[in-house]
């Protein structure tokens, strides 16, 4: 795979960043979350383009489903300064923690810190964040990373503390509806549909849930509905450890729509249809090199790898570096109109890229090397 990449720099000490429904939300170092219009961010980075070169580009970040990048534009960078990104505000609220993690669901921003896990709730008004609620408490005990999944359900990766799922009755927040689902250290966990994965210290962890019917598919009148809910919400998930696959040790694994990546400590990766996967007949791993991987994503555009020394893409043609001066890095896969977005924290900026998708990326890993 070749890369194309347009990418937009924001001048500005930053912590975390996220991006919602056309909201941009960045916690900068003094702990200020603050929300600005994605599509005015935008703007203030083509100012500098005529009408027909601003409505090209901002189509494409603006939305994901565009595989090409406008002729003539790729690799550009385009800058916002602090005192422009301003101008594109719409609220902030200054949170008191440095952010292990945040993730947004149904207007309810959710932040893990070294004090624990808060949900704010915010109104939405045409677009716009109107104002945050007061923080409500989840979890008390350090947090490393979050994931979020459908009926306000939350995965925490507490370190010491394991893995805990919280899964309330409704859209309130009580200490009651939290459970352990494992004992081992974890650091990194992530939930799509009805498969949580746990990396921990001891293997990989995979958690399934009972699927929640969809309402508009029920055969059945409401109450019924809520009813079937609450019951299977109330379920023990089946727990798998994924220690070893034909002699290799799985010490990462993670999911990209219907595929799962399993990552060996011999730093060889594979890749499975969900649906299809017998761990004991997995053979088609692929080698990363010696440099030991840190952290893995899968989005639409590559295999994002962060190692010791760089953060890197993952495609038909091996593994091509993106940067090697960077603090933290976030990748949307779930996200309707941002899935072809990697946002790389560094020390006075954060670059937003917008990457092409080249035909045929599923296969990938497959064939690279």
């Amino acid at each position: 795979m070749k890369e194309n990449i347009i990418s937009i720099e924001i001048e500005g000490d930053y912590l975390s960043s996220f991006i919602y429904s056309g909201v941009l939300i960045l916690v900068d170092s003094d702990f200020n979350l603050t929300t600005y219009s994605w599509s005015e961010v935008i703007s203030q980075a083509l100012s500098g383009y005529n009408s027909q070169q601003q409505f090209l580009l901002k189509g494409y970040f603006e939305n994901s489903r565009s595989s090409k990048i406008p002729e003539g534009f790729q690799n550009n960078i385009l800058l916002v300064k602090e005192s422009a990104l301003s101008s594109c505000m719409f609220i902030k609220k200054n949170i008191g923690v440095w952010p292990s993690d945040i993730n947004v669901y149904k207007n309810r921003i959710y932040i893990a810190s070294e004090e624990g896990v808060d949900a704010i709730d915010f109104s939405w008004n045409s677009g716009r964040i109107g104002e945050f609620r007061e923080s409500m408490k989840i979890w008390n005990e350090a947090t490393f990373n979050i994931a979020t999944n459908n009926f306000f359900r939350l995965a925490i990766a507490s370190g010491q503390d394991g893995v805990l799922a919280f899964i309330p009755k409704n859209k309130m927040v009580s200490d009651k509806d939290i459970s352990k689902l494992v004992d081992s250290v974890c650091v990194d966990c992530d939930w799509q549909n009805d498969r949580l994965i746990a990396n921990t210290n001891t293997g990989v962890n995979i958690i399934d849930f009972s699927p929640i019917p969809i309402k508009k598919e029920f055969q059945g009148n409401d109450s019924e509905y809520w009813s079937i809910v609450n019951t299977i919400k109330k379920e023990k998930p089946s727990i798998c450890e994924l220690d070893n696959i034909n002699g290799k040790h799985i010490i990462n694994s993670w999911q990209a729509g219907d595929k799962m990546f399993l990552l060996a400590e011999d730093m060889s990766i594979a890749i499975v249809k969900q649906s299809e996967l017998k761990y004991s007949s997995i053979d088609n791993f692929v080698s990363l090199g010696s440099e030991e991987v840190i952290s893995s994503r899968t989005a639409t555009f590559g295999t994002v790898i962060e190692s010791q020394n760089n953060l890197s893409i993952l495609g038909v043609n091996g593994a091509r570096v993106i940067e090697d001066d960077f603090v933290t890095w976030r990748v949307f896969p779930r996200a309707k109109n941002y899935a072809n977005h990697l946002h790389i924290i560094k020390d006075e900026s954060i670059s937003i890229l917008a990457i092409a998708v080249s035909p045929g990326r599923d296969d990938s890993l497959q064939k690279a090397q």
